[in-house]
């Protein structure tokens, strides 16, 4: 497969080439086939938003109607769904992480061994070790092919889902905290009580395309007569909180900068194009979160944020300005002391990455003006429950994109 695009030049033609082929979607997204041509590929730009959610549905309108593309545009909103549900429960990702911070460097040898054997392709199930040496090699696995692999590391080899989430999260260039965390723990039983996913040999019979090597040894641990839940140590789903207050989006009284980060890549297709033009745009490399990404993922994101940048700077016709840190928040503050800049505008981080950054920013001396888009201030206070009474209170504000 050709990597996932990591401009928002290729992305946007990455597009327009699978436009077309949209409406066969529905019959044939399961499939996993060499070069994966019955998905778009295209959510590795939709995590750093080089591409919008909105941009696209609107080209969709314009060739197809509405039920030929459904299926497609629903699979579209479950990463708006996870995101939306994560702002409501920012507790699942902070424990999520103390989780990996404690407990994961505590876990007995033979755990840890069996888990480096897997993610190194030794699992000695060829099919699953096939999928491993993709994620590695390129950064990216069809989805179908993810939930075997995730079900065969909780379900069949009983490994902690956090392990497993985490090791995604450092390899997948599309994964964003709130789809890969909570897909996790869909598929360990967590997020819908009763609703666990398991890796059947029928499924994987049926689903892998036939020109792909020989997938028939060591699935005998698949077999559909041994796929059974594993146990799952209580863990309930906190209760919904409020979503962040954030104001309407609205200019900032003061002369400002920017702030860049990978939760929005897309700064000319923004509200701030209404707005006074910044005096400059910054980016900032967190070494602190990046440290134990693969490099195929470091170099996606590098490219992304730096294409990002250029566009955002030559779209408001003023200065960019890189940073590397260890950590963004002070980098961001002493950059804009000595810059004497005083008010910094972005787009408010997502649940995720960029938390501790924004609560740093938001305690600091320097005025932050947060925005918001439209499509998350519309969608994420719907997203409450689980993701088809989401879908269905949606489906009808969709139904004439």
């Amino acid at each position: 497969m050709n990597q996932p695009p990591s401009t928002r030049h290729a992305a946007l033609r990455q597009w327009q080439d699978f436009l077309t082929r949209i409406p066969g979607y529905g019959q044939h997204r399961n499939e996993v086939a060499p070069g994966h041509p019955a998905v778009s590929q295209l959510s590795p730009a939709l995590r750093t938003r080089l591409v919008l959610e909105d941009e696209l549905l609107e080209s969709l309108a314009k060739i197809h109607p509405f039920p030929a593309v459904e299926k497609w545009v629903q699979e579209l909103l479950w990463r708006t769904y996870w995101k939306g549900w994560l702002e409501h429960r920012p507790a699942v990702w902070t424990l999520y992480q103390t989780w990996l911070e404690q407990e994961l460097p505590a876990l007995p040898a033979v755990t840890q061994d069996q888990m480096a054997a897997i993610t190194s392709g030794k699992s000695g199930v060829p099919f699953i070790d096939k999928l491993t040496h993709e994620l590695l090699n390129t950064g990216y696995l069809h989805n179908h092919a993810r939930m075997w692999w995730a079900a065969f590391w909780i379900h069949t080899r009983r490994l902690p889902w956090q392990a497993g989430a985490g090791f995604f999260y450092r390899h997948l260039l599309d994964a964003d905290p709130a789809s890969n965390t909570l897909s996790w723990r869909w598929v360990a039983g967590l997020h819908t009580p009763g609703k666990t996913y398991l890796a059947r040999r029928s499924n994987l019979q049926k689903y892998v395309h036939p020109t792909l090597p020989d997938h028939s040894p060591g699935l005998e641990e698949l077999a559909d007569s041994l796929a059974t839940p594993a146990p799952i140590p209580a863990n309930p789903n906190p209760p919904v909180s409020p979503l962040p207050d954030l104001p309407p989006t609205a200019p900032p009284d003061k002369p400002y900068a920017v702030w860049l980060h990978w939760d929005d890549l897309c700064l000319e297709h923004s509200p701030l194009t209404t707005f006074p033009a910044p005096q400059s745009i910054v980016a900032v490399w967190p070494e602190n979160l990046t440290r134990n990404w693969s490099p195929v993922k470091t170099n996606h994101f590098r490219t992304a944020l730096q294409d990002g940048l250029a566009r955002a700077s030559s779209a408001f016709a003023c200065p960019a300005h890189w940073l590397e840190s260890p950590d963004p928040a002070p980098a961001l503050t002493t950059w804009a002391q000595e810059a004497g800049i005083a008010t910094l505008a972005a787009f408010h981080p997502h649940t995720g990455d960029w938390t501790p950054t924004a609560q740093s920013m938001t305690k600091s001396n320097l005025t932050t003006h947060w925005l918001q888009r439209d499509w998350d201030r519309r969608w994420f206070p719907l997203a409450t429950k689980g993701f088809f009474p989401f879908w269905e209170s949606i489906r009808p504000q969709l139904l004439t994109f």
